[in-house]
């Protein structure tokens, strides 16, 4: 018997990876099956290893206290080889609930429901301001390091 179920057959991410040391899940039991999934059929898609910056499930890390961090339904990555932007617009084609950009160099997902006719939450985060955006009306200048410089 699997001792996670939640990982069957995902090939890119175990329930043992590591963040300095740690486990980059929190509680790998903890995590939403359906987000393991779209974070595996991401990474297939762009081809490209993703790394995890937080873990994904740990009470007490510094999320807000409603995070859906904690309950298992989001994480903060990272794509070294593919620009900041089109790392964003690879996410948005998994339909994740929530995707926030942060000026730091990662991007928040999260598998929320969405509702239906919505687009999901999206944001900004500059400077410890969040700003709400809708993907119609935003634009990110990016660096060749991958550093959100600037929303417009």
């Amino acid at each position: 018997m699997n001792q996670f179920p939640n990982f069957e057959g995902v090939v890119f991410f175990k329930p043992t990876d590591l963040i300095n040391g740690q486990n980059a899940w929190g509680n790998p039991l903890k995590i939403s099956r359906e987000h393991i999934l779209k974070l595996d059929a991401l990474r297939k898609y762009i081809g490209k290893p993703i790394t995890l910056t937080s873990p994904a499930w740990t009470p007490g890390s510094g999320h807000s206290n409603d995070s859906q961090h904690y309950l298992g339904t989001a994480t903060d990555i990272r794509c070294k080889g593919l620009s900041y932007m089109d790392f964003y617009i690879a996410c948005e084609r998994f339909e994740f609930g929530g995707i926030g950009l942060y000026d730091t160099g990662f991007i928040h997902t999260d598998s929320r429901p969405i509702p239906k006719n919505q687009p999901g939450a999206r944001w900004i985060r500059k400077n410890g301001v969040y700003v709400p955006f809708e993907r119609v009306n935003f634009l990110v200048v990016c660096d060749l390091s991958d550093k959100c410089l600037a929303t417009i």
